[in-house]
């Protein structure tokens, strides 16, 4: 077994919910979030792939990126009802070109992207995984985005108060990120 953040969140959170899901894995039932997750996660992950093979680099079209999520919601059907899927392909639409506008003059600006970045490693001699779902290669620096699709609750972004506080969901999160990144020599420079 290999610790990664979201199964010590779960922990945390419940450990009789960590010890079904994550060491009987017992499957869970699907649902209209994971499913939206998924598609706008996939959405992201093939449109940055597009922009990765583009030999001059340049962001394709906020169309492209609306493709891939139908692409997706087609994919993940099966987590929808009918309603739900209509309401959630016009939110992701929204959602997506709100994103595209904000970011898409930026995306071009990395020397390269990881995607799905799949790390296993140790920390202290505990095996812990992640995978990053995007990480911005600069000649400087690396930028790690990883893509949230529900509604923002800005508790699990703080850190830890006292002793007895573990900080949110968030924070544990990033902090896990830069463990594994610091314990993989992959992305290093030269």
């Amino acid at each position: 077994f290999k610790v990664s953040a979201t199964s010590l969140n779960k922990y945390l959170r419940c450990p009789i919910t960590f010890y079904f899901e994550n060491i009987l894995r017992v499957p869970m039932a699907r649902s209209m979030a994971n499913g939206f997750g998924n598609a706008i996660h996939y959405a992201l992950e093939v449109y940055f792939r597009d922009l990765e093979a583009d030999p001059e680099r340049k962001a394709p079209a906020v169309e492209k990126l609306l493709n891939h999520f139908s692409v997706g919601m087609k994919k993940y059907h099966s987590h929808f009802t009918s309603k739900e899927r209509e309401l959630s392909e016009i939110r992701g639409k929204i959602l997506l070109t709100d994103y595209y506008d904000e970011y898409h003059n930026t995306w071009s600006l990395p020397r390269k992207y990881e995607l799905e970045f799949d790390i296993k490693t140790e920390y202290n001699g505990v095996p812990i995984s992640g995978k990053l779902d995007q990480v911005s290669i600069y000649d400087s620096h690396l930028e790690v985005v990883d893509y949230k699709t529900g509604r923002y609750v800005a508790a699990k972004l703080k850190g830890p108060v006292g002793d007895d506080d573990m900080g949110g969901d968030y924070w544990r999160q990033i902090v896990f990120y830069k463990l594994l990144l610091e314990g993989d020599d992959r992305l290093r420079q030269p």
